[in-house]
């Protein structure tokens, strides 16, 4: 069996390549030939340890996945600046023009591959897979259906495919309800996996909290600081939080590190197995996310997650009272409480750490790789019956 795994660009960091490379070893293991096949580079370039075995090609090796948006030359023309607006839209026109030409040419390495199954992870990439494919194709769609109802775009080009490619992939029930709500019968939810197995767990006596991600303004990292240290100066005990992450600190959080010798800030860390199994909770504060496979990764260790209402996810990922503790969103106050409580209560935190542990294993890579060839074989049966 021949697998493409569809991406726009082929070294970017983040939780779609993280996933996609996890599920290829799975599928390695099981005797499929894999391709990861990338339209261009990310503006910001890393490596990528992409798994051995599998072939790894690059449509266009010169240009980077980097749109220039019309929002930013109405900007412009509101600022009384024709000129840039003008000069602003003409990059734009440039690059759909070379987008185009990379797709016809992705279309023919597609063709010239002839794939059993495609497993697209970024829908405008829809364009790029030639019309005999599309019943062998997977949309794997890596954030909550909320965002499809907000953007037009997302909704023009599902509606478009709603009845050509072979299924959409959801990474929640909810998302998947939501998607046949608006008319795409042809979903389903797969979770995706941890990426790692853990046979120890946490030692959740340890007063260690940790911050783990991006540092992008959705995660709110300065929010995570100010409620920690609100939160560790009403404690019985003292605690301390470490912060991991890839990105740059914004102004506020590095003042708040700057002043608070219990915060730390440790870098990226390409080890999250380890650094998990040093800390005894785990904090989110982002507004909103897709389906945050950090949380997932802390309950593998036995680490309890303390977060605000992220989206339409968030039940499935953090089941409150259970794994840990889902507030509501912006609810920084209770947030602050809950966690003062998880500060002082080591019982808590092992009740929370070992029902995240056994959920976790519901999200094993075996128990996910599963479905999917489910679902491979069952788009197989329709082609066959086509």
């Amino acid at each position: 069996m021949k697998i493409v795994f569809l991406q726009n660009t082929v070294d970017a960091q983040g939780g779609i390549v993280t996933v996609n490379r996890t599920l290829a070893e799975a599928f390695l293991s099981a005797g499929a030939e894999v391709f990861f096949l990338s339209l261009r580079h990310a503006p910001v370039r890393s490596r990528v340890a992409y798994p051995a075995a599998a072939h790894t090609e690059l449509v266009n090796d010169r240009d980077d996945w980097d749109c220039p948006r019309y929002a930013e030359a109405a900007a412009l023309l509101r600022a009384k600046k024709p000129a840039a607006a003008l000069r602003h839209i003409g990059r734009r026109l440039r690059y759909d023009r070379a987008l185009r030409r990379d797709y016809r040419a992705c279309r023919a390495h597609l063709s010239a591959i002839d794939p059993d199954i495609v497993i697209n992870s970024h829908y405008e990439l829809l364009d790029c897979i030639p019309p005999r494919l599309l019943p062998r194709t997977i949309n794997h769609f890596h954030t909550s259906f909320g965002q499809v109802l907000e953007l037009k775009s997302y909704q023009a080009t599902f509606r478009r495919y709603q009845n050509k490619i072979g299924k959409f992939v959801w990474l929640s029930h909810a998302s998947c309800e939501a998607a046949k709500r608006f008319g795409l019968e042809n979903s389903c939810c797969i979770y995706n996996p941890i990426a790692f197995s853990s046979e120890q767990t946490a030692d959740l006596s340890v007063h260690r909290a940790l911050f783990l991600g991006r540092f992008s303004p959705e995660k709110q990292l300065n929010t995570a600081i100010s409620l920690f240290r609100e939160a560790a100066d009403r404690a019985a005990t003292p605690w301390e939080l470490d912060i991991y992450g890839v990105g740059e600190l914004d102004a506020a959080s590095e003042a708040q590190i700057a002043v608070d010798s219990r915060v730390h800030y440790l870098g990226n860390t390409s080890t999250p197995r380890e650094v998990f199994l040093r800390h005894s909770l785990f904090l989110m504060t982002s507004r909103f996310e897709g389906m945050p496979l950090v949380v997932l990764e802390a309950a593998e260790c036995g680490v309890p997650t303390i977060a605000m209402d992220f989206g339409e996810t968030a039940p499935e990922v953090v089941l409150n009272g259970r794994t840990g503790l889902l507030l509501p969103a912006g609810a920084k106050e209770a947030y602050a409480a809950e966690l003062t409580c998880l500060l002082d209560r080591p019982d808590l935190r092992e009740e929370l750490g070992a029902g995240a542990k056994q959920y976790a294993a519901g999200f094993a890579l075996p128990a996910i790789a599963a479905q999917w060839f489910s679902l491979f074989s069952e788009l197989s049966k329709q082609g066959a019956s086509l």
